[in-house]
């Protein structure tokens, strides 16, 4: 099972609400403000940045969180989120992390209503997405796991 981070930032409340309700679709996830995380990003396997964006500019403190994880979340599988009023505005907003992102984001959205069809959905997208890929298991990881099955026999 993959373990899922959701990080955001909020200045309204909306973005957090999102993020929390998107976690608890996704399943047994982490939700988190980038300030209030405290754990190592190097344990997750699969991160949603959710980030509000206005007149075309993503939220400061979101864009700072990334580049000065980006070692570490450049290597993980990305999705990003952005809370705004328009869908254009939107895909500007999130460019920079795509920028710097690149290969590792798997999927870039946004969301502006919180009613629950258009969030449900999305997050079922979102969760197919990481459903989808599985990861390569390492080959120490491999050698026990056959070690354990046949001395299960």
């Amino acid at each position: 099972m993959f373990k899922t981070l959701v990080l955001y930032e909020s200045h309204s409340g909306f973005t957090e609400k999102i993020a929390m309700e998107l976690a608890l679709i996704l399943g047994p996830a982490l939700c988190c403000r980038t300030s209030e995380f405290s754990r190592n990003l190097e344990d997750y396997d699969f991160i949603v940045l959710c980030t509000p964006g206005y007149s075309g500019i993503i939220d400061r403190t979101m864009l700072a969180y990334v580049n000065e994880n980006f070692a570490t979340i450049g290597k993980k599988r990305v999705v990003l989120l952005c809370t705004c009023l328009d869908e254009d505005d939107a895909f500007q907003c999130l460019a920079p992390l795509r920028t710097l992102l690149g290969h590792s984001v798997e999927l870039s959205s946004s969301i502006q209503d919180e009613s629950g069809d258009p969030l449900i959905h999305l997050a079922l997208v979102i969760k197919k997405i990481r459903d989808e890929r599985n990861q390569e298991m390492e080959t120490s990881e491999l050698d026990q796991a056959i070690d354990d099955f046949i001395l299960r026999q």
